[in-house]
């Protein structure tokens, strides 16, 4: 006959232990090992049970390996890799930090590309979202992407823990000023102009901001970019019709 407290103990190691898989299968078990002590840890507090039973999850994607240290490279490449596989993520556009595109084809070899995102990338995850598109905006500005390409769906920002994003035609009338100094440098976030787009910029931000946690939000995203992400997809209203066709038809010209 078992005994009774044997018989606890190993209800409470059965519970312990299906809570642990519960747990890590939501990426929410973090299980680690001090050289002070052979014993497990479970967050910030010792496990000891009577046995441990040693498992390996796929704990993989950015979402899973968020910190404070990620340099910026690694946020892109982690970014592509996790929620931009299906596109092309490689353009590099000036100065502009990260494109998405779709991916190439003979046939659409003939036209411009059709940019979903023009994005801010930063490294770590302590950064004002506001201020990486105040930035993103300055240096579309300064170079005047848009006289070059064809203008996105989305301006976006991000860095290790969140991305947001607005549709381009948002923000279009600001891209346009021709009484604005754009001969700033982006990345001084002390200018008086960087200060002045800051406020100038910022109420439209709040209202059309769409913004998401690679944690909490992650299934929200990839239906987001399912749904946006998409070729012949109609523009966000607001773009200037006049100047992307007549882009399109020089950019024709001169491949045939």
């Amino acid at each position: 006959m078992i005994d009774n407290n044997a018989h606890a103990m190993c209800m409470l190691c059965v519970c312990s232990l299906m809570g642990m898989l519960y747990r890590a299968e939501r990426g929410l078990l973090f299980v680690t090992y001090s050289r002070a002590s052979p014993e497990p840890q479970y967050g910030n507090k010792s496990v000891v049970p009577r046995f441990f039973v040693p498992c390996k999850f796929a704990v993989s994607g950015l979402h899973r390996q968020i910190s404070n240290s990620m340099r910026e490279e690694e946020v892109k490449n982690k970014l592509r890799q996790d929620f931009f596989q299906d596109y092309d993520a490689t353009p590099i556009l000036g100065d502009i930090d990260f494109a998405v595109t779709i991916k190439s084809t003979k046939e659409l070899e003939l036209f411009d590309r059709e940019y979903f995102l023009w994005a801010e990338a930063k490294k770590g995850t302590h950064n004002d979202i506001y201020e990486s598109f105040v930035q993103l905006i300055l240096t579309i500005g300064r170079a005047r992407t848009f006289d070059h390409n064809l203008p996105p769906t989305f301006l976006g920002a991000f860095d290790a823990e969140k991305i947001a994003f607005i549709p381009y035609g948002t923000i279009l009338d600001v891209l346009y000023q021709n009484d604005f100094n754009w001969n700033v440098a982006p990345s001084n976030h002390n200018t008086k102009e960087f200060k002045q787009l800051y406020s100038l910029v910022r109420e439209t931000l709040k209202q059309e901001i769409r913004k998401f946690s690679f944690i909490q939000d992650e299934r929200d995203l990839r239906k987001f970019i399912r749904a946006n992400f998409r070729i012949g997809k109609d523009k966000v209203s607001g773009i200037n019709i006049t100047k992307t066709i007549s882009c399109l038809f020089f950019s024709v010209g001169l491949k045939k």
